[in-house]
């Protein structure tokens, strides 16, 4: 088995060494997959352009509001998908970064955006071995079975909800990224305590779907359910103004 280390020098690389690790991942043969929670769409156009076969993107589209930063970075993330240059999988809690190609596979800290690439001091690992990869691509199959792709109205109604859903209190926090899909429960660790939920969960998670499903009936449109956004966010600032002021002066 090959392996080697990819992480900035202090040098500072005359080439970056996570551009040269994915160029040799792109290289090979088969079915390209990118597990990550965060990307930036500028790196999975250019992955998308490279690999000349579909690309799969396993992600977390209760991130989707920190990936996709605009509309128009929203509709140019659905071309990639008519184009047949993407399919997208959700998978709440997710943490790995992994690409994965053949016989080769990156994995380590830096997600797939571009101060994970070239921003941050992230540490990974490029290896060299058809045994391994076999089974980095079997547990990404467990995490993806019996789940479909997202297609294009559930992407944009997890875009459109999203907005909303992100900015209530950090219980709904949680109820955001099991909005979409099911999580995947994952063994206990001895290490660590498991966090109690809150008794109001559930009834959390009923409140956010119908607050969901009221702003999707209301705005037919999505000018006018941006532009509804806008307008809550403004008025969300003057009330944390006048609470200050309360707060403050009297």
């Amino acid at each position: 088995m090959q392996i080697q280390f990819i992480g900035h020098s202090l040098s500072f690389d005359t080439v970056n060494p996570f551009d040269q690790a994915i160029e040799q991942v792109v290289h090979e043969k088969g079915l390209p997959i990118i597990v990550t929670p965060y990307f930036s769409l500028s790196v999975i156009q250019s992955i998308c352009n490279e690999v000349n076969c579909i690309l799969q993107l396993v992600t977390d589209l209760g991130e989707i509001r920190n990936n996709i930063r605009s509309m128009n970075e929203f509709e140019a993330l659905t071309q990639l998908i008519e184009n047949n240059q993407l399919t997208l999988f959700d998978i709440p809690h997710l943490h790995a970064k992994i690409f994965v190609r053949g016989a080769k596979a990156l994995i380590g800290s830096a997600n797939f955006t571009n101060s994970g690439l070239g921003q941050n001091h992230e540490a990974s690992i490029l290896l060299d071995n058809a045994r391994f990869t076999l089974e980095v691509f079997k547990w990404i199959e467990s995490l993806t079975n019996g789940r479909d792709f997202i297609g294009l109205e559930q992407l944009r109604s997890a875009y459109q909800s999203a907005s909303i859903l992100k900015r209530v209190d950090a219980q709904d926090q949680e109820v955001t990224k099991t909005y979409f899909s099911e999580s995947i429960k994952v063994s206990k660790s001895k290490y660590s305590k498991t966090r109690k939920l809150k008794k109001n969960l559930e009834l959390a998670l009923v409140t956010s779907q119908e607050i969901a499903q009221i702003i999707q009936a209301v705005f037919d449109k999505k000018e006018n359910f941006l532009k509804a956004l806008e307008l809550i966010n403004m008025l969300k600032s003057v009330v944390m103004m006048i609470h200050f002021w309360i707060e403050v002066y009297l």
